[in-house]
């Protein structure tokens, strides 16, 4: 008797309409193996996936929190992430771990900070205006001439940018002028403040100037009584400024007045940081001393010490001051109460020059000079969340929170900290194949993960596995390369595996999987195909097995054994080799790399896990069978995970977002293993609406489930 394997390289396809589902039976016949011609695994599967929404499943993990923190709720959902919206950009949200929603191009370095409404991001390269939407995609561009001076301010739908020719305002909905005109001072002392209906802007040559924004007439001109205005907040109807000269200065605001009246103005014995204010509080730093005055200039609290020069002092929604000085931040509530002050590891180095924090909710954020350096504190508590640091240069320390994410600018690209875009009402089952198919796979394969493990099922379109759409590739040739955050515990135990498909030889090694700095340990490939393992020293363990143009699943496991390294290499769940490296032990893991500048790998790389255990045979298998799309292990201390289906980001719990240089993400021929070894296929379909993030049209697909067994 012969038995039936069903395969996707179906000799014939059974079609049986089931409940309205399209099934698709695949088999061939293959000799000697046992079958039972059943599709209910993979309907089940499909099932599942279409009846859970995507509201009920926030909350059961670390991202899916953020998801829900991000989307959910009426006063907390950004539809254009779906689609077109005139929503407001900053709902007091921000990103929970060092999570990479989507990097943002433009051509140039971004010379401005950036704003945020109506569902767009705005900011200015040099003399051109960029509007992108909140997944990153571009709305409008326009070239204005000459550079943008400072970060441009959003009114009434119109964006309100400053050059040298005077501040002019365009539609913030497709860039078209509205108005122009001139101002007395020659270049901004400080960025565009709108409050009550009014442009403030503070001039170089110590001006403070109203403007009306429907039109851009001036009609109030009023010269500081010391230096010109380096930062301007309003509080309870009146203007502060912070001037250059150190000197804390009030001004009425009267609207329609040809000049404000100057109140009172402090001057501060050393240098000073910008002014915030909240209803009648104004918060300044003199030196390294947090101040907090009435607006009558009383003092509420003076000269708290930091312990050293404040450089930003930022405000929340519910009035808690934050102040960055050059190793500390400090929280003081506007009544005056220090709520708490959090020494920064030396390692984070100084306050970054120029940066102010940025408070969510429930977050503050703050950069630091070391490798620029992203940190993340409770508001509460001041504990630190958690970190990352930055590659690219050079850093603007202007940052934004917007849309439940922090955007950070560097050279030309904005990193949008925060969770992948997914509608909160949809169902596990389209989001997933929205992700997949607007190049956001990571995220898909953590979801259906977190719903029901791939390890027997997988999602396709026209017999395309979904997972494999976006594989990350790297080219020897153009020097491609990733890099991951830092942070993981020293190891006593560690495995690493990750799904690869060569794409030619070299000539020399390749290093695919190293610690970064000083390459304390390595994988690689010889020239000749061989799979290496370095520990960081001449020593080295190679396979007998070669690997070459195909998809091959690599496995290093490494223990410390008193003053030895026991370790063992596996290619596609087999053990190639094993032994001791006597007087080493494992080294540690500082930032995980991708390839690497000097030899580089050539290839598709997938599916990078890390655990800081020894995986058994077992597991190793079960890791192999399921695939490329396959979740970690729970019960083995799993550290990172990088999927790299069209992003770096680490979906385990150390969440060490990577960052890539010049490597493109693209279809990798990729069919689950788990398939490939199957005696019983099955599969299950339906039609589903598909946004795309970049037209912003919906497109039906015959989206499927297939399983395996």
């Amino acid at each position: 008797m012969k038995g039936i394997a069903f395969t996707l390289d179906a000799i014939f396809a059974l079609v049986i309409a089931v409940a309205g589902i399209a099934i698709l039976l695949y088999f061939q016949y293959y000799p000697e193996l046992p079958f039972a011609l059943r599709s209910t695994h993979a309907q089940a599967a499909m099932s599942l996936l279409l009846s859970t929404n995507m509201s009920s499943i926030t909350g059961s993990s670390k991202i899916l929190e953020a998801l829900g923190n991000q989307q959910l709720g009426s006063d907390q959902s950004w539809d254009q992430f779906m689609g077109q919206s005139t929503k407001a950009g900053s709902q007091g949200i921000g990103p929970t771990g060092a999570f990479i929603s989507n990097i943002i191009n433009a051509n140039a370095p971004i010379t401005t900070g950036v704003v945020a409404d109506y569902g767009n991001l705005y900011f200015a390269a040099g003399s051109t205006l960029y509007a992108v939407n909140a997944s990153g995609y571009p709305v409008w561009t326009k070239n204005v001439g000459s550079a943008v001076s400072t970060t441009p301010a959003l009114y009434d739908n119109m964006l309100i940018y400053w050059t040298s020719s005077g501040i002019s305002a365009v539609s913030a909905f497709n860039g078209s002028a509205i108005w122009s005109t001139g101002i007395s001072g020659a270049s901004p002392g400080a960025p565009i403040t709108i409050y009550h209906g009014e442009i403030i802007a503070s001039t170089s040559d110590g001006n403070l100037e109203l403007l009306y924004p429907n039109n851009g007439t001036v009609y109030s001109i009023t010269t500081l009584s010391s230096g010109y205005g380096k930062s301007v907040a309003t509080a309870a109807g009146s203007i502060s400024a912070m001037s250059s000269t150190n000197t804390i200065i009030l001004l009425t605001n009267v609207n329609g007045a040809a000049t404000q009246g100057q109140i009172w103005s402090n001057s501060l014995s050393a240098d000073s940081s910008g002014v915030a204010s909240y209803a009648d509080a104004i918060a300044y730093g003199d030196g390294s001393y947090a101040n907090i005055s009435d607006i009558n200039g009383t003092a509420m609290i003076a000269d708290v010490n930091t312990g050293s020069q404040v450089s930003g002092v930022a405000v929340s929604q519910s009035g808690i001051f934050v102040f960055q000085s050059a190793s500390q931040t400090m929280a003081i509530t506007s009544g005056g109460a220090t709520l708490w002050l959090t020494n920064m590891p030396g390692a984070y180095g100084s306050a970054y020059p120029g940066t102010i924090p940025v408070i969510s909710n429930n977050e503050v954020y703050s950069l630091w000079s070391n490798n620029d350096t992203l940190v993340a504190q409770n508001l509460s508590t001041g504990s630190i969340l958690w970190y990352s640091r930055i590659p690219y240069t050079p850093v603007n320390p202007a940052m934004t929170l917007a849309y439940g994410r922090l955007y950070v600018i560097a050279g030309s690209k904005i990193l949008a900290y925060g969770s992948c875009n997914v509608d909160p009402q949809g169902s596990v089952f389209q989001v997933a194949a929205t992700l997949y198919l607007n190049n956001q796979g990571s995220c898909a394969d953590y979801i259906l993960n977190g719903i029901q493990p791939l390890s027997n099922y997988s999602m396709e379109v026209g017999n395309v596995f979904l997972p494999g759409l976006n594989l990350a590739t790297f080219n020897s040739v153009e020097g491609s390369y990733g890099v991951s955050g830092s942070g993981y515990p020293t190891p006593g135990a560690l495995s690493i595996s990750f799904w690869i498909y060569p794409e030619g030889l070299t000539g020399g090694t390749q290093y695919i999987i190293g610690s970064n700095p000083g390459n304390l340990w390595s994988i690689g490939l010889t020239s000749a195909g061989n799979v290496i393992f370095e520990p960081g020293t001449s020593e080295q363990a190679t396979s007998n097995q070669l690997v070459q143009d195909k998809w091959q699943f690599v496995t290093m496991t490494a223990v410390d054994s008193f003053s030895n390294l026991n370790y063992a290499l596996y290619i596609n769940g087999i053990r190639q080799t094993s032994g001791t490296f006597v007087g080493q032990n494992i080294q540690s893991i500082n930032n995980i790399t991708f390839g690497s500048r000097s030899d580089t790998f050539s290839g598709i790389l997938a599916d990078v896990q890390v655990y800081g255990s020894v995986l058994n045979a077992t597991q190793i298998g079960l890791l192999y069978q399921s695939g490329a799309q396959g979740g970690t292990l729970s019960g083995a201390n799993p550290l990172s995970w990088w999927p790299l289906d069209g992003d770096a980001n680490d979906y385990g719990v150390e969440s060490n977002a990577a960052y890539t240089f010049n490597v493109i993400y693209s279809g990798g021929n990729y069919v689950p293993q788990g398939l490939i070894d199957a005696y019983e296929v099955g599969k299950a379909s339906t039609v589903v609406p598909v946004l795309n993030y970049t037209t912003q049209y919906q497109n039906l697909y015959n989206i499927g489930v297939d399983s395996w067994r």
